[in-house]
């Protein structure tokens, strides 16, 4: 993880907010970009199937621009009505009988009905942790937290974030190079230094196969949401003026869309669609400012299960004391 006032500098004065909330998250390939030995993603959809699979898991670039063709987009039966071998009526991918899932052109028209999802995952997740508000419209101040997934029963395995990501995933930031999200909201009095700017990143992580393999089973994936602190609350003394100063409420949220069910998000226990937020009813910071609040929980856990059908639902959401940083070693205290 960079720290945070390192990434500023070289990112700030280059971005607009316009450009940070305008981009999405699409599940497709890059088809401009050069991504292996010079060649884009179309040639590497050519490639044999075991070559293609392993240049999907070693290198990041391909499978970061190459979302469909490494299996990251949903994995669907077509529409419509086609004949079969061996019939001239017309069919759906629902009607269609399964002894004939044998034949190419069944596993091409629909390989979930068939299990013959080679081009795509049974079951993706796109987590995106977003501020619902634009600086302009948030409290003056700063506030960011970054996100880490991982997948099954063991959430101690190799996690999913900004500098990592296995094979299983894949991570983009709305302002390239970024690490984090993050919001500041400059006041812009007096005393306002004009280098300063207003700031909004969002980061979104895709995860592929995150269904379970058997039926009546499921398979969780665990995401995390973690703080970010900044050495002093810059705000603090301002307390008196207004929550107009409460940057510690900047919370920002994190929705789930389930690809496979034409993004669909995750649902509460209630079956309501919602997004996730760390608790914001306490001060980040302590004695004006100067120390971090050891009671703020400014992170939080949230279990995600899908079935073998991709029908997936929150199971836990945990708010909990993060960690803090030494602002000079940038390591745990």
């Amino acid at each position: 993880m960079k720290g945070i006032s390192l990434v500023f500098l070289s990112v700030i004065g280059s971005v607009t907010i316009n450009q940070c909330l305008g981009q999405k998250q699409k599940c497709v390939d890059n088809k401009k970009m050069a991504v292996w030995n010079g060649k884009k993603c179309a040639a590497v959809a050519n490639l044999k199937p075991k070559q293609k699979k392993n240049l999907c898991k070693k290198d990041t670039t391909v499978r970061n621009n190459c979302k469909a063709t490494c299996g990251f987009c949903p994995c669907k039966n077509s529409a419509g009505k086609f004949k079969i071998p061996g019939s001239k009526k017309k069919v759906t991918c629902a009607k269609a009988p399964k002894n004939k899932c044998k034949t190419a052109l069944l596993k091409k028209r629909c390989p979930l009905k068939c299990g013959a999802c080679s081009g795509g995952s049974q079951c993706v997740l796109q987590a995106t942790l977003a501020y619902p508000k634009k600086p302009g419209e948030a409290p003056f101040g700063y506030h960011t937290n970054w996100m880490a997934a991982y997948v099954g029963p063991d959430e101690e395995a190799k996690g999913c974030m900004y500098g990592q990501t296995p094979e299983w995933c894949t991570y983009k930031n709305s302002v390239k190079g970024y690490d984090s999200a993050s919001i500041i909201n400059v006041e812009k009095g007096p005393l306002w230094d004009e280098e300063e700017k207003d700031f909004i990143s969002s980061e979104t992580i895709t995860v592929k196969g995150v269904n379970a393999k058997t039926a009546g089973e499921e398979l969780m994936t665990h995401f995390y949401v973690y703080h970010w602190f900044e050495p002093t609350s810059y705000y603090d003394n301002h307390a008196d003026y207004g929550d107009q100063y409460d940057d510690h409420t900047n919370a920002p949220v994190l929705s789930i869309k389930i690809l496979n069910k034409k993004n669909a998000l995750v649902t509460d226990h209630d079956g309501e669609e919602t997004g996730w937020s760390h608790p914001v009813d306490q001060e980040s910071h302590i004695n004006d400012g100067k120390d971090y609040n050891p009671d703020y929980e400014g992170a939080f856990y949230l279990g995600v299960s899908c079935d073998n059908k991709c029908n997936c639902h929150a199971d836990e959401y945990s708010p909990f004391p993060t960690y803090y940083q030494d602002p000079q070693t940038e390591q745990p205290l």
